[in-house]
């Protein structure tokens, strides 16, 4: 069966399971294992095999990162290679399948030369926009290894590379004394957002 590929393109806190529960009601579209899945049975096993680690699962989303750029490293189409791989594995039995998701240029370009005939949503928000809805969707998925206990939340934010390429840091502190948001799950949040950005 010849199958339509639709990707949804985007970062973390962008809007992305808003758009897929309403493309998901049309019964036409199927959705495949996404990210996470791919990540979790393809391409952290493989990594820890070429890294002679013993095989367990890994939730901390930083740590995660390093895997997957690690991955990459071997298999410069990083999630795309991993799709790729699933697809010749299981090859699809419906008619329009939709993946959900690919990130950053190097990816969109991998999706466009291994599958020419798919569509792209692209979702995008504004990093502070995305924070909030981080910190406010209670998602297990988003666990880092993250405390704040010798050092203020001020002090720890301070010695995050790049942070002010992306935050203002008067806005986030302004943010957690307003929201009373754990110091901890905001300084976790705002290391995945660069964390991203940096990645892709």
């Amino acid at each position: 069966m010849q199958s339509t590929l639709l990707f949804i393109v985007g970062l973390t806190g962008v809007g992305k399971s808003t758009t897929l529960s309403a493309l998901t009601k049309n019964p036409d579209y199927y959705l495949l294992p996404n990210r996470r899945t791919l990540a979790d049975d393809i391409i952290i096993p493989f990594v820890q095999q070429t890294q002679n680690t013993p095989p367990h699962a890994v939730t901390d989303r930083i740590e995660r990162f390093r895997l997957t750029a690690a991955y990459r490293q071997q298999h410069p189409d990083g999630m795309v290679h991993a799709l790729q791989t699933y697809l010749t594995h299981h090859p699809p039995v419906h008619a329009q399948l939709i993946f959900d998701n690919i990130r950053g240029l190097a990816e969109c370009q991998a999706a466009v030369r291994v599958f020419p005939a798919a569509r792209y949503i692209f979702l995008d928000a504004p990093p502070f926009i995305r924070l909030q809805r981080l910190v406010g969707r209670n998602d297990a998925f988003d666990t880092t290894r993250t405390t704040v206990q010798n050092s203020t939340l001020k002090t720890q934010l301070q010695a995050l590379p790049e942070l002010e390429s992306v935050f203002s840091l008067e806005a986030l502190l302004s943010f957690q004394a307003a929201t009373q948001v754990d110091a901890a799950q905001l300084l976790g949040a705002v290391k995945i957002i660069l964390k991203e950005q940096q990645n892709y």
